[in-house]
């Protein structure tokens, strides 16, 4: 029964991480928290995503495809409206030859604009954990044998406590400006 009650466990991890998420960037639009890094600019940085891509995936084939698929479609959906909240808090705010050319914090039009995005954000992730809901209720009604046939490695996948050596960033693009590079 292992393999079931990790895979389930999974889910529930990648709820909290969504949450967790969805809060940081909360701190972000209203003003409190000014890390740029504090979130993953790249989707495929997220745990969430490493969740949905690798663990998900494992039932892409059986019944749980659809939502599988409206998840991908959401989860995507919840990083570009990040980007644009990215983009307006921290675009063009590098401060600088020691903060004399720019500003380093966000204005009063641009926190606004961003908590209209968290707003639009909340949304959708309110629609992906939804989803999310859903594929855990295929899960529990799925037996145990399809998880025997499915699973190759019955383990829960755990989130490295300690980041891998940091990949060379790449240049990231909101209509047409430089956001990360």
């Amino acid at each position: 029964m292992a393999s079931k009650e990790n895979y389930i466990q999974n889910i529930r991890n990648a709820r909290t991480h969504q949450l967790k998420w969805i809060n940081q960037i909360k701190l972000m639009v209203s003003g409190v928290s000014q890390e740029k890094d504090a979130v993953p600019v790249n989707q495929s940085d997220s745990d969430f995503s490493r969740w949905l891509y690798d663990d998900a995936m494992v039932f892409s084939t059986s019944n749980a495809k659809s939502v599988i698929d409206e998840m991908i479609t959401l989860h995507t959906e919840c990083y570009d409206i990040y980007l644009k909240i990215y983009a307006t808090l921290f675009a063009g705010k590098s401060g600088g030859l020691m903060g004399v050319f720019g500003s380093k914090k966000a204005s009063a039009s641009d926190l606004k604009l961003a908590q209209n995005y968290y707003e639009e954000l909340l949304n959708v992730s309110d629609a992906l954990l939804k989803r999310l809901r859903a594929f855990e209720s295929v899960m529990l009604a799925t037996p145990q044998t399809k998880f025997d046939e499915l699973m190759v490695a019955p383990e829960p996948v755990t989130v490295a406590a300690e980041p891998a050596a940091p990949a060379p960033k790449q240049k990231l693009y909101f209509r047409g400006q430089l956001i990360e590079g």
